[in-house]
């Protein structure tokens, strides 16, 4: 695996940051009290996923794709 540009995140820092905005969704739509919780448990599992997925690629340095 090449070398990435310091400025450049590294696949685990992109994907961890994806799962902060999921779980960033999520809390926004819990708070607003009016917005159904539904959408908010499937955006924290979302988060929950890409948060293992950061880890993966953090441990393994890439993680295969199954669909």
């Amino acid at each position: 695996m090449s070398a990435l540009p310091p400025d450049e995140p590294t696949p685990a820092q992109r994907w961890f940051a994806l799962a902060e905005e999921d779980l960033a969704a999520a809390r926004v739509l819990i708070a607003d009290g009016s917005a159904g919780l539904r959408i908010a448990g499937f955006l924290a599992q979302q988060a929950a996923e890409k948060a293992l997925k950061a880890g993966l690629f953090a441990a393994l340095l890439g993680a295969p794709r199954i669909h």
